[in-house]
């Protein structure tokens, strides 16, 4: 009987031990849901998202993003929300870069660049990925320093992939934080800027580059359009 016991409680014991272990590797869940990231909540907060999809960014939420590494020609790249109150509505065209990504940690390497420029946007400290089916949203948290004020911005993609490109692809810019700056040469924190590739279609590219390309604004050529990401964030 002593024995019967003793080996009803191992048992018992063992169970509860694999179940509390079991607890122990599931993933945490974050302010912003089971449905985004757990690393994301380190960039951005609930209120941000929510301004962002208010200002008319969609964002995919989901933990099976798909496979979207590739080049993408953002063009023409229209400006369709700007709270700043800059009046650009055109500015220069964006090859969109997306590669190292992991499915399993949630994140992926965001590089983008301008016809007038071979800077690129990669000074990124934290990239991460979500959705599910063909939708996505890519996060990235960039650091950046203008006029000696140092910044930290937000860049999201967001859109819908598909064999030969991304469909309807949002591109936004959020200004989350800023250094000393008394004469206001920076937009303020919260500025949000949402663009848009107005053919709602930015093909795929074989390789990491842009063409050349003078772009219009109000009938006025523009022969040096607004290189990413330092301009985008002068108070004009």
């Amino acid at each position: 009987m002593k024995t019967l016991l003793k080996t009803t409680l191992a048992i018992i014991i063992t169970c509860l031990a694999f179940t509390a272990c079991k607890k122990k590797k599931e993933k945490p869940v974050g302010a912003l849901g089971a449905n985004f990231p757990y690393e994301l909540n380190k960039i951005i907060t609930p209120a941000i998202i929510d301004s962002l999809k208010k200002d008319g960014l969609k964002i995919n939420d989901g933990l099976t993003p798909p496979a979207v590494e590739g080049n993408y020609f953002f063009s023409p790249d229209y400006c369709t929300y700007d709270n700043s109150g800059g009046g650009i509505t055109i500015y220069a065209d964006l090859t969109f870069s997306l590669t190292n990504q992991n499915k399993s940690a949630s994140t992926i390497s965001l590089k983008y660049k301008t016809p007038d420029s071979e800077e690129t946007g990669s000074d990124f400290t934290a990239d991460y990925i979500s959705g599910s089916n063909n939708f996505f949203t890519v996060f990235a948290q960039a650091n950046d320093t203008t006029h000696n004020i140092p910044s930290v911005l937000l860049e999201i993609i967001s859109g819908e992939f598909t064999s030969s490109g991304i469909k309807n692809m949002q591109f936004a810019f959020y200004s989350k934080s800023k250094g000393p700056d008394p004469d206001n040469l920076l937009v303020p924190v919260g500025t949000t800027r949402i663009f848009e590739d107005e053919d709602g279609f930015s093909e795929t590219r074989a390789t990491f580059s842009t063409l050349k390309k003078v772009i219009q604004n109000n009938g006025n050529n523009l022969s040096n359009p607004h290189p990413l990401p330092v301009d985008l964030f002068r108070k004009r």
